[in-house]
C-alpha cells in the first residue's frame, strides 16, 4: 500500500494508469521474457491499451514524471516506412517498479487484483472505477472480507472525489466483483463510526469451487436472535407509551435500560453492519479454527469478543473521568449497555461458530480439502437423492441434530434438503457438490473412499 500512499495529490487517473501500466507489464513479463524497465510507452499507445483518452493520459503523465515514477526520453528512432514515430517514449522507474513489487507481494489475492485491472471483458463506464476495485481487492482479509477502513480513508488514499467514490461503488456493484454489506454508520451512543464493510465475489480463484450442503436452522444466514428480540421489544413498547411504562422484559438489565438499548439499534445501518460483522465472524472463525477449539465453549466465547472489540473499536470508549455526576452516571449506564449487548453478540456468535465450523471441519478431514473462501447464496439449498432405501439406513441412526430430523417416508420421496455454501477449495483431488450429515459425508463421487463416505444418486441445488 505504500506505492498508493507515496502518491500525494496525485488524481484518480494517474494512480489508476501507473497501476495498470505496471500490471501489464506482469502479467506479459514471464510470457515474453520482458525487462520491466525496458518497455516503452508512448500516450497514444496507453490510451489505447487501457480505454482511456490521450488527453487525461498525458494530463497523468505529467504527475508521474515529476514525481519520480516515470522516466521520459526523446525518441530518435524512426517507424516503419520512414514514418517519424512520437517525440518521447516513457518508462517505469526503478522506484515505481519496486513500490509495485512490494504492493503485489502483500496482496493475498494476485490474480484478482489484475483482474480487477486490466480485465477487457467486465465492462464499466468509467475506467476509473477499477481503481476501487482493485484497492478493495488488495485491502481483503484472507476470508475475503475488507473491515476497518472508513470511505475518507479510501477517497484519500485512491485520489477520488465523493461523486467519484459513490459512482464507483454503484459500478462495483453491478460487476459482482466486490459487495458492499454495510454501509459506513455514524457515531452512535453505543459505538464510534463505524466503516463499510465489503466482501470481495472472486472471478479468478485458480483452485476448485464446490457446493457444499450444511444442516442449519433455519435463519441461520438471516438472523441474530439478540437483534431481532431488540426489533420485537421495540415493537411491544408502543402499547405501553400511553400508560407511561415501558414494557416488561427478563434480561439483567432493568426495563428503562433495556429500552433505551433497544432504541440505539433502532438505527438501520447500525442493524445492518451489526448483522453482518457478526456473520462475517462466523464465517472467518468457522474457518479458521479446529474442531478441538470450537468444542473449547469459552475459549471461543473469547476468541469471539477479541473480534468483537477489535471490530466495532471498543477500545474508543476507553472510561474518561469527569467532575459531572450526570456524565459520569451517563458514562456508566453506557458501559453497561454495551458490555451486556457484547456478551449477547459473543454467545450467539459462538453457538453459530459451533453449529457450522464442526461441520466444515468434518469436510475438510474428510475431502483433504482446505477451504480458502465461503459464501452463502440466499434461497439457494441443496438436495441429496438416494438410490436406495437401504444407503439411506446406513446413516439413519447417526448422530443427527434437530436440524436434521425430518419424516422417514418424506425424506426418502423427497431426499434431504441442505442449506447451501459456495466453497473455494484447494485440493489434490478433483472434488464433486457433497454434503455434511451428521458424522457421514454424502455425495455422488465414486473416487472418494473413507468409511463415512456414503454415495447417494444426485446432489441438485435449487430453485
Amino acid at each position: 500500500m505504500n506505492l498508493l500512499h507515496s502518491m500525494k495529490n496525485a488524481t484518480s487517473d494517474a494512480k489508476l494508469l501507473l497501476l495498470r501500466w505496471a500490471a501489464s507489464i506482469e502479467f506479459s513479463k514471464k510470457a515474453y521474457n520482458i525487462d520491466p524497465l525496458l518497455a516503452p510507452m508512448e500516450p497514444k499507445q496507453l490510451a489505447q491499451t487501457f480505454g482511456l483518452t490521450e488527453r487525461r493520459v498525458k494530463s497523468a503523465l505529467i504527475y508521474l514524471v515529476q514525481e519520480g515514477y516515470v522516466d521520459k526520453y526523446p525518441n530518435r528512432y524512426l517507424k516503419r516506412g520512414g514514418v517519424l514515430g512520437p517525440r518521447f517514449e516513457y518508462f517505469l522507474t526503478g522506484a515505481a517498479w519496486r513500490g509495485w513489487s512490494e504492493l503485489i507481494g502483500e496482496c493475498l489475492f494476485k490474480n484478482e487484483f489484475i483482474h480487477a485491472l486490466l480485465d477487457k471483458n467486465t465492462t464499466l463506464p468509467r475506467q476509473e472505477f477499477r481503481l476501487l476495485w482493485a484497492a478493495l481487492v488488495l485491502l481483503s482479509d484472507r476470508f475475503g472480507y475488507v473491515v476497518g477502513y472508513s470511505e475518507t480513508e479510501l477517497k484519500k488514499m485512491l485520489g477520488m472525489s465523493d461523486k467519484e467514490f459513490k459512482l464507483s461503488i454503484q459500478a462495483i456493484k453491478r460487476t459482482d466483483g466486490v459487495c458492499m454489506l454495510a454501509r459506513e454508520v455514524s457515531r452512535t451512543d453505543l459505538f464510534t463510526r463505524l466503516p463499510a464493510i465489503f466482501q470481495m465475489r472472486t472471478k479468478t480463484y485458480i483452485g476448485q469451487s464446490v457446493r457444499l450442503g450444511v444442516s442449519l436452522p433455519f435463519g441461520f444466514f438471516r438472523q441474530f436472535d439478540f437483534l431481532n428480540k431488540f426489533s420485537i421489544y421495540q415493537r411491544r413498547s408502543r402499547k405501553f407509551r400511553a400508560l407511561r411504562k415501558f414494557a416488561p422484559q427478563n434480561s439483567e438489565l432493568t426495563d428503562e435500560q433495556y429500552f433505551n438499548l433497544s432504541k440505539i439499534f433502532t438505527n438501520k445501518k447500525l442493524y445492518a453492519y451489526t448483522h453482518h460483522f457478526c456473520m462475517l465472524t462466523v464465517c472467518s472463525l468457522s474457518q479458521e479454527l479446529t474442531t478441538a477449539d470450537i468444542c473449547n465453549y469459552k475459549g471461543l466465547e473469547q476468541r469471539v469478543r477479541s473480534e468483537l472489540d477489535k471490530g466495532f473499536n471498543l477500545a474508543m470508549f476507553a472510561s474518561t473521568t469527569s467532575d459531572s455526576d450526570d456524565i459520569s452516571k451517563s458514562s456508566s449506564d453506557l458501559s453497561l449497555l454495551r458490555e451486556f449487548t457484547f456478551e449477547m453478540m459473543s454467545r450467539e456468535i459462538a453457538d453459530k461458530i459451533t453449529l457450522l465450523g464442526k461441520q466444515l471441519n468434518r469436510f475438510r478431514s474428510i475431502s483433504g480439502g482446505a477451504i480458502n473462501l465461503l459464501w452463502h447464496i440466499p434461497k439457494q439449498q441443496m438436495r441429496a437423492i438416494f438410490w436406495e432405501s437401504e444407503d439411506q439406513s446406513k446413516i439413519k441412526d447417526e448422530g443427527r441434530s434437530l436440524f436434521e430430523q425430518e419424516d422417514n417416508n418424506s425424506r426418502q420421496e423427497q431426499g434431504l434438503v441442505f442449506t447451501a455454501l459456495t466453497l473455494c477449495v484447494t485440493s489434490s483431488k478433483q472434488l464433486k457438490n457433497c454434503a455434511v450429515y451428521g458424522e457421514k459425508i454424502l455425495t455422488t463421487d465414486s473416487k472418494l473412499k473413507h468409511p463415512c463416505v456414503v454415495q447417494v444418486e444426485k446432489i441438485e441445488v435449487f430453485p
